[in-house]
């Protein structure tokens, strides 16, 4: 293959006469040969290589939470930034549940956009959201939510079902007191370690029903019974870690045998 392309534009005959084969001596003339027949492989697999470097490392240096909170925002919009405090303040009273030395919680925020101080954000990010709530809930993602007013309305009218139960976990039955249902953040000693607190002002706290049947399913009555315990030490005020061993939402276990 090497003599015809040394020799292209050559007659036949002259390509097949053995004394004037080009022979590939030096280090250059067999790199170019090989480069020329072999370039496009070389380029495919080294973007292929690059591309599982990158998949490796994305796996190797994900975090698993081990809390996810849902925050459903019916009016207005809650920044990163809010989402990430909150994220901080929260894993203070979490447990390292799966063991990788830290306490992560993941607060995702689904901004509804269904109020007065919502008209002017993007419709399609309200879509959006909507799915995205729709997922949580049929996944069984979250227990612990955090609502303002509409978004709690939301949650248990527009969803076609209650979603919310009372915190102690039994199921509400559309009951009107909200009482039993609803802790105001504005009472809890979590808001003081936010910057800004009154941003969090009309929010509370609820606690999702699931029925016998969904905790039937080993996963979702484990992430139900940890959520639980850890929104019990919300509402006491009663962290598992300092702020002093908080770090940018995650922190070190300090629950006993962790």
């Amino acid at each position: 293959m090497a003599r015809e392309r040394y020799l292209l534009h050559t007659g036949d005959e002259e390509i097949h006469n053995q004394e004037k084969e080009i022979k590939l001596v030096t280090k250059k003339d067999k790199w170019s040969n090989f480069w020329y027949y072999h370039k496009k492989h070389v380029i495919i697999g080294i973007v292929l290589v690059a591309l599982l470097g990158m998949f490796i490392y994305d796996m190797a240096s994900k975090i698993n939470p081990d809390y996810t909170i849902s925050l459903v925002v019916g009016d207005g919009y809650m920044t990163e930034q809010d989402t990430l405090e909150l994220e901080q303040e929260l894993a203070r009273y979490g447990e390292d549940l799966n063991g990788d030395g830290q306490t992560v919680v993941s607060v995702v925020a689904y901004n509804l956009m269904l109020g007065e101080n919502s008209k002017d954000l993007d419709p399609e990010m309200q879509v959006a959201n909507i799915y995205k709530l729709a997922g949580d809930l049929s996944s069984n993602d979250s227990a612990i939510f955090i609502t303002d007013t509409l978004g709690f309305q939301y949650c248990q009218q527009d969803e076609g079902a209650e979603v919310l139960g009372h915190l102690d976990g039994t199921e509400a039955q559309g009951e009107e007191n909200m009482e039993t249902m609803k802790a105001p953040l504005r009472e809890l000693q979590l808001v003081e370690g936010l910057t800004n607190p009154e941003r969090m002002e009309g929010y509370s706290f609820s606690l999702r029903y699931f029925t016998p049947g969904q905790l039937k399913d080993e996963g979702t009555a484990s992430m139900y019974e940890a959520s639980k315990a850890m929104l019990e030490r919300i509402l006491a005020g009663t962290p598992l870690a300092t702020e002093e061993s908080v770090s940018s939402g995650a922190v070190e276990s300090t629950a006993s045998g962790k």
